[in-house]
């Protein structure tokens, strides 16, 4: 496996792609430039070439993503019919999700859980300040038409969190604080969060963060995502013979071994479906954006 981590993979992939989006924004905007002008306002073009390029490397990856989500309805319809896995192919997983090992409390709902990812958030003016955050997978797996596949990686969930609220989930978050050893903020945190990633042994409990001191302050949020046992979901990873199971691609930049979608095939297919027109709706207007700075570029100059 390699050494490098997936999330630093997918850091340095998007490096690379931001650094050829800047070059082809810049230098489009540098030949809409009048000839005469092009030594007194290069600097210009550089520089929306980086702010050109930015847009364009999202707009890249939006449009990638949305690519993969239509990929995936593919990969549902396979698994629904029964198609065998391939050794080392990204699979899908559609079926009932069962525990093989020891579940587990959720620590906000107190639900019975199989996996669960939580994060108590601090509301401010613009946006929420993530405190500190949790995940937990018991040893698992998807009973689907081709057989069982175990999943053995991190597996992100990729449906909407559950917000609750109440003194009920203050006395929980409590006790569960309380109870659990939290790694804090800095280096030992970014570390077990690597390690996180690439586990493929089907048991994951990890906690880090900084604990509120008072939980009861009306300024926080307690976010909860949980899967229980026997509960109808779809798994895409990539899918390992010899282990029977979803595991952590070593050559992928995508950080997330596994992705979970709650639920049956016909509501994750329109699930699917809705992020691929929203992804690819966003590839056009940053798309729109990176043409747009060549554009302007070319207007301020050509009236000179």
């Amino acid at each position: 496996m390699s050494s490098r981590s997936p999330l630093a993979k997918g850091c340095l992939t998007f490096l690379a792609v931001f650094a050829v989006s800047a070059l082809v924004v810049g230098v489009a905007a540098y030949l809409r430039i009048p000839e005469g002008a092009r030594a007194a306002v290069g600097p210009v073009a550089l520089w929306s070439g980086l702010v050109g390029g930015f847009f364009l490397a999202l707009g890249g990856l939006s449009a990638s993503e949305a690519v993969r989500r239509v990929r995936e309805v593919g990969l549902l319809r396979e698994s629904l019919a029964g198609t065998p896995p391939a050794d080392g192919a990204r699979i899908a997983a559609c079926g009932v999700l069962v525990a093989d090992g020891p579940q587990a409390d959720a620590p906000f709902t107190g639900s019975r859980a199989v996996i669960y990812k939580y994060a108590v958030k601090a509301r401010q003016q613009k946006s929420d300040t993530e405190l500190c955050s949790g995940y937990f997978l018991t040893p698992c797996h998807v009973e689907t038409a081709a057989g069982s596949i175990k999943i053995l990686g991190y597996a992100e969930p990729a449906f909407t969190a559950a917000v609750p609220a109440g003194p009920e989930v203050v006395a929980r978050a409590g006790a569960y604080f309380a109870s659990t050893s939290v790694t804090p903020t800095g280096m030992g945190a970014l570390r077990e969060f690597n390690a996180m990633l690439v586990d493929d042994d089907g048991a994951i409990k990890a906690d880090s963060g900084t604990v509120p001191k008072e939980l009861e302050n009306p300024r926080l949020s307690f976010v909860e995502h949980s899967l229980a046992d026997r509960e109808w979901v779809c798994a895409f990873g990539h899918y390992s013979a010899e282990r029977g199971g979803l595991v952590p691609n070593p050559a992928s930049v995508d950080p997330y071994a596994v992705s979970l979608r709650r639920g049956d095939a016909a509501a994750v297919r329109r699930s699917l479906l809705r992020a691929a027109a929203g992804q690819l709706a966003g590839a056009l207007l940053l798309g729109g954006l990176a043409i747009g700075a060549v554009f302007i570029v070319a207007l301020m100059f050509s009236e000179r």
